[in-house]
């Protein structure tokens, strides 16, 4: 299933987004507005997170701090870090229950109406 299967009925759907990181918070607001219930996880405990931790659940996001973050994923939909390898166990048992594993950029290149181009190698890119 694509993200265009689910995004008109994300309001009905449990998200996991994994990583509470910058990158992360504008999934969390775009999910957010659309009424998702969203379950925020992430290795760090609340000291380390410092406000963004109480502005999450000042906003309705569930909370699932430190390191044991990732025993209770049972969410439908589940937002990986981009430094989070999707074959960790705990991951590829979610999708083996049903759950859809995505990230942010996923959502994004299945969104967006603009050609899409990669580009590889080591040098150069970030200029």
């Amino acid at each position: 299933m694509n993200a265009l299967d689910w995004i008109d009925r994300i309001g009905e759907k449990k998200c996991a987004v994994l990583g509470i990181g910058i990158s992360n918070l504008a999934v969390i607001d775009f999910l957010l507005s659309r009424g998702a219930q969203i379950c925020a996880r992430d290795k760090n405990d609340r000291n380390a997170l410092g406000e963004i931790a109480e502005q999450l659940e000042e906003r309705g996001v569930t909370l699932v701090l430190g390191e044991h973050y990732l025993d209770t994923l049972d969410e439908d939909i589940i937002f990986r870090s981009p430094g989070m390898r999707p074959d960790l166990p705990a991951l590829q048992e979610a999708v083996q229950r049903g759950a859809i594993l995505t990230s942010e950029q996923e959502l994004f290149f299945e969104l967006t109406p603009a050609t899409v181009l990669g580009i590889t190698g080591s040098d150069g890119k970030t200029t």
